[in-house]
């Protein structure tokens, strides 16, 4: 075997997803791929998909992506989100939404997407539609429950009007706050260029 062609072949054997290996009935070399053979991805390359499902209950659900048979796995935690100092925070996205991803493949052989963003490769945001105002709604639902329940077990009227106050300011805080974390967030995404 001339030094060139085994140079050659060192060169392509040093790919991680290539191996060498010796047949026993000759002495030719041959190169043999480990990739799993039902997917044929390298974990940097970029994949398109769209979101097939996602349950929001349990954080994780599928993307389907052209030339795959199978719906691949996305957790919650997998979606590229910025790294925001005290905020906790979820990204869920919505099916049917067009997006671009890396895979990973599990000990079990499984695949499972990573790095998960729009197809543009702009991050999925927060809060979608009228997050804010749901919020709010809820709350005040909640505090209206909270009154009856103050109005119900209490008869000395000025301790009723206290209670009532105090229910309604920690109502009023509440949404304040959630409106500034909301602002908060989605102002790292406009700085990056995070999309809808």
């Amino acid at each position: 075997m001339s030094s060139q062609l085994i140079r050659s072949l060192t060169r392509q054997a040093s790919s991680p997803s290539l191996r060498l290996a010796f047949t026993s009935r000759s002495s030719s070399l041959l190169l043999k791929s480990t990739a799993p053979r039902h997917f044929s991805s390298s974990p940097d390359d970029v994949l398109k998909g769209t979101i097939s499902s996602f349950d929001f209950t349990r954080s994780y659900g599928f993307i389907k992506s052209p030339g795959q048979e199978q719906g691949i796995f996305l957790h919650e935690n997998q979606i590229l989100k910025p790294d925001i100092p005290g905020e906790k925070f979820f990204v869920l996205p919505r099916r049917g939404m067009k997006v671009a991803f890396k895979t990973s493949t599990k000990p079990d052989g499984k695949v499972h997407a990573t790095d998960v963003t729009h197809e543009d490769g702009s991050m999925i945001r927060p809060f979608h539609g009228n997050y804010l105002e749901n919020y709010s709604n809820s709350r005040k639902g909640k505090f209206g429950v909270e009154v009856y329940d103050i109005m119900d077990s209490v008869t000395e009227q000025s301790e009723m009007e206290t209670r009532i106050v105090e229910a309604f300011e920690g109502v009023k805080s509440d949404i304040g706050k959630q409106k500034a974390k909301v602002e908060k967030i989605l102002s790292f995404y406009e700085k990056t260029g995070g999309e809808n």
